[in-house]
């Protein structure tokens, strides 16, 4: 069997930690061929943090060491860590570099100070602070020329402004004059010159500098991949992010949003990310605290009040710490410049000075603004305008979707208009996909204005809340209607039909469930107008006879949670009560409880319609009188009675044994939860088998078994033949338990919230 790869991996560089001491020509073993399987595996696997400790520490940077120059640069292009970098792997680094004998070849070195550069977004902040401290060692070695290049891309990356003093301004002048301006340490200096522009004279920056990019793009996207790779194994064996050393890479990465994203050009960043400058503070003083000098949520709290802000302010863009800061410590100035900017690159594309394809590729800063602030300012109308006016509803589908459902509260007829019309045209192809993708969206829209109403305080800006979130409900509803027809309608012999229509179905209860996330609210303003956020009939009744039974206990538990909705809008009505709320309506032998409220004409309507749903329902799972429109309330379902007639005639000719139409969808008969009912009946017959085995009986205590469907005279004949005995009460009421075990808690919720008998009985019981 061959062994992991990790394990493989590990002992590897214990044979070479052992022939790195032996001279070449008295090791038992070649050691090129150990070296190319070790670099193929750290290639497809990456280096566990201890591995990687062991190589660089004994070998790569290890006094003294035997292994050919070929070898040791073989070893160092295929360092990739799976983890975060530890500190002593950078510190055995810095340790090893500069002139001597017992020091690595300067190539060697070369190639570790190019391999920090790969690795800085991976270093662990200890690791990171170690390179820090060990700023004056590294640029004491400036004058080292085989390394100069990669030390000062190095020295570029972690230099902050206390690193910058003016003795290192004058070596580093003198150092340049005296080997001829070398472009690297020309753009050594201009960095120094951000911080201290006074010191450094502009001649003495001039001329060609090092653009200092990533050496290796492709290196760091298959880094990238390696380590995501090891985050998602991690996650499937411990559920965490933990590596094998006890870093949290995630957490433990240099950018965790309490540090400026000090981008190196070149590392494969989205096009939109490359046009937007980094945060850099010039002219800082240096009694001021500038944002690049903050490295930790601490460090930010303490020096919040003194920290200057950047002189790029559009970097808030693509920067979590800018952000921060902007939005505890909110300055107009600053997104007057962001509005400025991004006004200036959407009138560039209007004009035709830039592509459309720029402009898309700002949409991914855009997005990533947006969904981290939880704000829309309002140049981005016009940024998205622009887009959606070009877009073919395609590309960048769901970051446009997500941007867009941060639009804040206003009139929606307004909002409609001049943004969710176009995004409509764009998205809707007549395909249910793109209906699914539109009411995703809505739902989402709802979420957020929810949100924003439960932060808010404005009674009146809360009060034009509400009748915008009753006009996007009313709207949504006719786009509830068409997916459905266009999802339940399609041919039964289209490729995976029920599998789309579950999914449409699921989405549309997503969109009610979020309505009633807003009614539970408890607002006046919105339990004013609850009667007209009503579900339309056509989605209830479709649902309701869906054949998922995750579809059915969730409809039931959104109207569970309308009829609360509606009864804490009743009972707030002046002079009525919350007991006057809940009397009841209709005739005296129905135990089903529906709302019963004094009403204007058009609210009565709309409650005896719901009225109507919750009796239709009790009718077909509790009562077997599906489909009856006798009781008070009661709509029958809207099936025309004609219809029900032949139903019930086509029923009797498929059935061997007699059941009426009126029976066949209660909770013993439903196809949808006949097979929970029988196996809830088989589950208590099992329990008294085995109760009886456990007390030592002899004699079986059950002599036949109930072959299902349940109903109460079944339930009668099985007692008196010697089967279980229990009554048919509590045989669905332990049903209900059972099917809330089940995670179908909302047919339990309904029924408990409807059934008089079933709510007094839960309130005897103090449940």
């Amino acid at each position: 069997m061959d062994p992991e790869p990790d394990e493989e991996i590990a002992a590897l560089v214990g044979d070479l930690v052992q022939a790195a001491r032996v001279p070449a020509k008295r090791r038992p073993f070649s050691v090129k061929p150990t070296v190319e399987r070790l670099t193929t595996l750290a290639y497809e696997h990456g280096l566990r943090p201890d591995v990687l400790r062991t190589l660089v520490v004994d070998i790569l940077a290890a006094p003294g060491v035997l292994l050919d120059q070929a070898s040791l640069g073989s070893l160092i292009r295929n360092l990739y860590p799976s983890a975060a970098v530890p500190d002593d792997v950078v510190l055995a680094i810095v340790g090893c570099l500069g002139q001597g004998q017992m020091k690595p070849p300067l190539p060697v070195q070369a190639l570790l100070l190019r391999w920090f550069v790969l690795v800085y977004h991976v270093l662990a902040p200890p690791a990171l602070a170690v390179l820090s401290r060990s700023y004056a060692v590294l640029f004491n070695l400036l004058d080292t020329a085989g390394i100069r290049p990669q030390l000062c891309h190095v020295l570029v990356l972690i230099t902050r402004r206390k690193h910058v003093r003016p003795f290192r301004i004058q070596a580093t002048l003198g150092l340049s004059r005296q080997i001829g301006h070398d472009p690297h340490l020309i753009g050594l200096l201009r960095v120094f010159k951000n911080y201290y522009p006074e010191v450094i004279v502009g001649e003495a920056t001039r001329g060609r500098a090092s653009p200092f990019k990533h050496p290796d793009p492709q290196w760091r996207t298959h880094l990238d991949e390696i380590c995501l790779t090891r985050q998602h194994n991690r996650q499937d064996g411990e559920g965490r992010n933990k590596g094998a050393n006890g870093v949290n890479l995630l957490d433990d990465a240099p950018y965790n949003g309490f540090r400026v994203r000090h981008e190196v050009s070149g590392r494969g960043r989205a096009a939109g990310k490359n046009r937007l400058p980094t945060v850099h503070t010039i002219h800082a003083q240096e009694e001021s605290i500038t944002l690049e000098e903050i490295d930790s949520a601490a460090s930010l709290v303490a020096h919040f009040e003194t920290i200057e802000l950047p002189s790029q302010l559009v970097a808030v863009l693509a920067d979590p710490l800018l952000q921060k800061l902007l939005l505890l410590r909110p300055a107009d100035e600053a997104f007057k410049r962001v509005d400025n900017w991004l006004e200036a690159c959407v009138s560039s594309t209007a004009s035709g000075d830039s592509s459309r394809e720029e402009l898309m590729d700002l949409l991914e800063v855009v997005h990533d603004y947006i969904t981290s602030t939880k704000t829309f300012p309002p140049v981005f109308h016009r940024f998205f305008g622009e887009i959606l006016a070009h877009w073919n509803g395609r590309d960048k589908k769901s970051l446009i979707l997500e941007s867009l459902a941060f639009v804040p509260i206003a009139s929606f007829t307004e909002t409609y208009k001049a943004t969710y019309e176009l995004l409509e045209a764009r998205l809707l192809n007549n395909e249910v996909t793109s209906q699914l993708d539109l009411l995703s969206f809505y739902t989402l829209v709802l979420r957020q204005w929810r949100i924003t109403m439960m932060a808010g305080t404005d009674d009146e800006a809360g009060t034009k809340a509400a009748v915008s979130i009753k006009a996007l409900i009313e709207h949504v509803n006719g786009l509830v209607l068409a997916l459905i027809q266009n999802s339940v309608g399609t041919s039964p012999s289209a490729p995976n039909n029920g599998g789309v229509s579950t999914i449409a179905l699921m989405g549309v209860l997503d969109f009610y469930e979020e309505v009633t996330a807003v009614l539970a609210l408890r607002r006046d303003d919105v339990l004013a107008s609850v009667q007209e956020l009503i579900p339309p009939p056509a989605a209830v009744y479709t649902l309701h006879f869906h054949q998922s039974a995750a579809v059915v206990s969730r409809l039931y538990a959104v109207l569970a949670n309308y009829k609360r909705g509606l009864e804490a809008a009743m009972s707030r009505r002046p002079g009525r009560s919350a007991a006057a709320a809940l009397a009841l309506a209709g005739t005296n032998n129905s135990n089903a409880q529906p709302l019963s409220m004094p009403l204007a004409d058009h609210e009565r309507a709309r409650v005896n319609l719901f009225n109507g749903y919750l009796m239709d329902v009790c009718n077909c799972l509790w009562r077997s009188r599906a489909f009856s429109s006798t009781d008070t309330n009661a709509l029958g379902c809207r099936v025309d009675g004609a219809v029900v007639g032949r139903l019930a005639g086509y029923v009797q000719t498929l059935l061997d044994r007699e059941l009426p139409l009126a029976a066949a969808f209660s909770l013993s008969h439903s196809p949808t939860l006949c097979l929970q009912a029988i196996s809830y009946l088989r589950q208590m017959e099992d329990e008294a088998m085995e109760a009886a085995s456990n007390a030592g009986s002899t004699t079986p205590p059950l002599q036949r078994r109930h072959a299902g469907p349940v109903t109460q005279a079944a339930l009668l004949r099985l007692s008196n033949s010697g089967g279980l005995r229990i009554t048919w009460q509590a045989y669905r009421s332990g049903l209900l338990v059972h099917l809330e075990k089940q995670h179908l808690g909302g047919i339990a919720s309904l029924m408990y919230n409807t059934m008089k008998n079933l709510m007094n009985a839960r309130a005897s019981q103090g449940g």
